[in-house]
């Protein structure tokens, strides 16, 4: 995935002005690089402490891996959208080479030390607040370490808020980043090729920390899915179709009503009758023995 220099310079076809086209450097130096970053020099200093601390008291070599890889990065970027010297590039290499240093075949500690990296590392992509074209290659820079470092004892020993909290806000910053569409980058000094490079990076990255394969999985969300306008949604979904007016209720039954408040009326007044033939034949009966 990683690539790290070109060797050829200039356009083909150009135009020859008697000078030679300027060639891309074969090599970078890597020494005080990491003097623009603080919080990963602080973290570089550790390292370099621990390691001048344990090469003192053990066998040597044992934790050669501890320094700093420093040497001056080189190799090909030909068919890379970078150049050498770029931030894209030299970032990568920063934090790789310092991920690589933190192994000493202890996971526990190996996860502390990456966590340290990974953490200083999402802290200098989050406050770059130059161009969107710096804070671009810087995120860049770190998904490509990451992607390539694996970070095997912090995924399987890490503390899971840690990774939670970098892994968030890594997110957040491509969230704001690949908002902008191919144009609006390329305006800003961003290559089609690297947003596409960026977006399979995290994609692969993605699927990384949501493998069941290590103990510690993360959701990671780097893009906002694009979503249509209201008002152009709104035109674009079918009316529905005008519900149908109710219809008037028929005569027939008005009618049953009428019906049955007469019927209610008519046994109301058989009721009446009744009570009154009892009451007449009572009087009648009273009558009758009074006669007698």
């Amino acid at each position: 995935m990683l690539a790290t220099t070109k060797t050829k310079g200039g356009a083909k076809g150009a135009k020859k002005t008697g000078k030679a086209a300027p060639k891309e450097p074969t090599a970078v130096p890597m020494v005080g690089y990491v003097d623009r970053f603080p919080f990963l020099r602080e973290e570089h200093a550790r390292l370099e402490a621990r390691h001048r601390m344990q090469t003192e008291d053990e066998e040597e070599g044992l934790f050669e891996k501890l320094a700093v890889n420093m040497d001056d990065v080189k190799g090909d970027t030909s068919h890379m959208p970078w150049a050498t010297g770029s931030t894209t590039n030299m970032f990568t290499h920063l934090v790789w080479r310092m991920l690589d240093a933190c192994e000493t075949g202890s996971t526990g500690g190996d996860a502390c030390r990456e966590g340290g990296v990974l953490g200083a590392a999402v802290t200098e992509v989050v406050n770059s607040r130059g161009a969107v074209k710096e804070q671009f290659e810087l995120a860049l820079g770190m998904s490509l370490a990451w992607y390539n470092h694996e970070t095997f004892a912090f995924m399987h020993r890490g503390d899971p808020e840690q990774g939670h909290a970098i892994i968030t806000h890594l997110g957040t910053v491509w969230k704001k980043l690949l908002k902008f569409d191919e144009a609006t980058l390329e305006a800003k000094g961003v290559k089609k090729e690297a947003r596409d490079i960026a977006i399979k990076v995290n994609t692969a990255l993605k699927n990384y920390f949501a493998s069941k394969d290590h103990y510690n999985t993360f959701t990671f969300n780097f893009m906002v899915k694009p979503t249509a306008p209201k008002k152009a949604a709104a035109a674009a979904k079918p009316k529905a179709a005008p519900k149908p007016k109710p219809k008037p209720k028929p005569k027939a039954k008005a009618k049953a009503k009428t019906k049955t408040k007469a019927k209610v009326v008519t046994s109301k007044a058989a009721a009446s009758a009744k009570s009154n033939k009892r009451a007449g034949s009572a009087s009648a009966g009273s009558a009758s023995k009074r006669s007698k």
